[in-house]
């Protein structure tokens, strides 16, 4: 299945609920002119976020949106995953 981003923001409708920023030490290096190590720090986020499909949506287009959120679970999301970052949990419902 092709799933085009344009496609995609057609039938999708993102809420997002509540997030918390925080920044995270993910190495440490040292640092040659000042003669002591320092850290490097990333920018994340804790966060819930609510989407839901529009009523016109192709079962095609839900299946797969679907699928990629059940397979971010086990992949993680994001550039820090081999770190420990980028964990999702995903809860699929209907709503009325």
């Amino acid at each position: 299945m092709n799933i085009e981003r344009d496609e995609m923001a057609r039938y999708i409708v993102e809420k997002p609920m509540a997030y918390d920023t925080h920044s995270v030490v993910v190495n440490t290096v040292f640092d040659k002119v000042k003669g002591h190590p320092r850290p490097i720090m990333k920018q994340g986020f804790v966060g819930r976020c609510r989407y839901t499909f529009t009523r016109d949506a192709p079962d095609s287009m839900r299946n797969g949106i679907v699928a990629l959120a059940r397979f971010a679970e086990y992949s993680g999301v994001g550039s820090a995953v081999a770190r420990g970052c980028g964990a999702a949990k995903v809860t699929v419902g209907v709503t009325k």
